[in-house]
């Protein structure tokens, strides 16, 4: 190598800048050189070439800078024995442009370096546990430190109020509240869509875990249903699911809202949620003269899962009876709750004939299902809780897709306590300000329901019209529930699961429409002559799900179900 190359100049201009470490600084020269200071004299500082160790090379160049003046020069004794490090300075500048970068946002590590390191290109540098560390020490040295205990979030948030005020002004922490069962839970509320609940008959509520941090069990909303959309007007922190903490947190809210709005009377007509009793309870204490309905998907989704249990989603694709019996009983819901159990009793005795054509196991398992459905949703939770009839909202779907929405932006992952209170601040402005244009621009602006959507409310509206101007007699039941049959299709990718409760929180999905057409599918090879199951000519083909010919597979070669023996159902 040439020995100019080793050179720095004899007055090289000289940046401080910090080390990769946050306690430490280097001092880049403009030759491309990097020191670190190492001593003080009266009249001198002495920076000293960071390769000085022997195991980076023994370099011993140094540089001095006037303590009055402020000027570098070079110490003549020795020159650098290795070249410029323009390399290693480009990547200390990332460093701590990525440092920077994590002080005022809010994306994750990964989301951080990648943004930065465009900025950089041609530098070689890779996303390691170190630069994660380094960027996750950097966010969190910007942010009180982590509660440990609900107590101490409590005393901590009361410290720092860019975390309990709303971003336009307004408190939004409200408190934290305390039941007589030892649980707790921190009340958010948005100061603005408050008062907004006098202007709806309708709230919908549910709650999420996905996302929470570690001090709660779930984040507990409760959503104004206005214009189509739902809005989240209060997001509680709670640690458990029990009747005596929800009523601690409907108290503190409807406390809250007489406080501010003592001479506006609320008019809360119904509440739209999953089938948690607790909270149906609650709600029902709290707003008096509420009327509770469950949510039509949770309803749907339970009896799907049930089937799966039971073994009966081979049988729901490849044998019609099953499937027509496991959409009339979907379709009990779109029934009026005084109806519902006629409905049932109809489904019961217009397939007992033709049940007898199916195996054994088809009929214990659909007695089976009979079984829960009657002894669980008519006899416990009762028509009245899961009917829809009349209904213009019959699911939470909306809540559930603010769900996924508010849990996409929290990245997927279970935040900090501190992360995760700014995301609740970011989400209630952001839904605070699309509820108020919605209301100043009116319909020409809100997004139109697709025609297959309008098409699905006709049909159902059709069917209860109808319906009402019947005699309500048992004929008109079965034409109800053939023609509700129609445009119900579960979820039939929906996975089995080991079920736990009746009725699980959100995940899988039922499908409420004109029945699908296709059944996505693998596709198979057959061995020469391997028999395929048909059904007889004489039997009218089914247009609602395509017919399979196999229920399993080995290796290409097709697993054929014999035809079932005529066996009695026992009722």
């Amino acid at each position: 190598m040439n020995a100019e190359q080793f050179e720095e100049d004899d007055h090289p201009q000289v940046e401080k800048v910090k080390a990769t470490r946050s306690n430490g600084n280097r001092y880049n020269s403009s030759r491309g050189f990097i020191y670190h200071f190492q001593k003080a004299t009266l009249s001198d500082e002495v920076f000293i070439c960071i390769n000085q160790k022997r195991t980076k090379g023994n370099c011993n160049a140094r540089i001095r800078k006037d303590t009055e003046t402020g000027e570098f020069r070079k110490d003549g004794h020795h020159a650098h024995n290795h070249s410029p490090e323009l390399d290693q300075q480009r990547h200390v500048a990332f460093v701590n442009a990525c440092a920077v970068e994590a002080c005022i946002s809010r994306n994750p590590p990964r989301e951080i370096f990648d943004r930065i390191r465009r900025g950089y290109p041609g530098l070689l540098v890779t996303y390691n546990d170190a630069m994660q560390r380094r960027i996750q020490r950097t966010k969190c040295s910007m942010q009180p430190r982590i509660p440990k205990t609900i107590g101490e979030a409590y005393e901590l948030l009361m410290q720092h109020p860019e975390y309990t005020d709303a971003f336009e002004g307004g408190e939004f922490f409200k408190g934290r509240v305390q039941s007589s069962d030892g649980g707790e839970a921190f009340v958010f509320i948005s100061p603005k869509l408050l008062p907004e609940m006098s202007n709806t008959t309708e709230l919908q509520a549910d709650g999420t875990f996905d996302s929470l941090t570690s001090l709660f069990k779930q984040l507990f909303t409760l959503h104004i249903s206005r214009f189509g959309k739902v809005y989240p007007f209060a997001f509680v922190l709670m640690t458990k699911k029990t009747r005596e903490l929800y009523d601690t947190v409907f108290e503190k809210i409807l406390s809250v809202y007489d406080e501010l709005y003592p001479d506006v009377y609320l008019n809360v007509e119904r509440l739209i949620s999953d089938f948690e009793r607790a909270i149906q309870d609650s709600c029902k204490q709290a707003f008096m003269g509420c009327e509770c309905v469950g949510c039509w998907f949770h309803y749907g989704q339970a009896i799907w899962r049930k089937l799966q249990k039971y073994g009966l989603q081979c049988s729901y694709r490849t044998r019609k009876q099953v499937r027509q019996i496991i959409k009339e009983l979907i379709a009990l819901a779109l029934l009026p709750a005084d109806d519902i159990l006629r409905g049932f009793q109809n489904i019961k005795t217009h397939y007992r004939r033709s049940l007898l054509q199916e195996s054994a196991e088809i009929q214990a398992a659909i007695k089976r299902l009979m079984d829960y459905v009657y002894n669980f949703w008519i006899d416990d939770v009762t028509p009245e809780a899961f009917s829809v009839f009349g209904l213009l909202n019959r699911t939470n779907n909306l809540v559930e897709a603010w769900h996924r929405w508010f849990n996409k932006r929290c990245r997927g992952s279970h935040l900090n306590f501190w992360d995760f209170t700014y995301a609740l601040k970011v989400s209630e402005n952001s839904k605070m300000r699309d509820y108020f244009a919605e209301a100043i621009l009116g319909d020409d602006h809100r997004r139109r329901k697709t025609p297959y959507q309008r098409q699905r409310e006709r049909n159902i509206s059709n069917n209860e019209r109808v319906y009402r101007k019947g005699q309500k007699s048992m004929d008109d039941v079965r034409k109800f529930l053939e023609t509700a049959r129609m445009f119900i299709e579960p979820d039939l990718s929906a996975p089995v699961e080991n079920e736990q409760d009746d009725v699980q929180p959100e995940g899988d999905q039922l499908h409420i429409g004109p029945a699908q057409n296709e059944v996505p599918r693998r596709r198979q090879r057959f061995l020469v002559g391997t028999p395929q199951l048909f059904e007889p000519a004489d039997e009218p083909v089914d247009p609602e799900v395509p017919r399979p010919a196999v229920r399993g597979c080995q290796r290409g070669r097709q697993i054929v179900e014999p035809r079932p023996a005529a066996n009695d159902v026992r009722e």
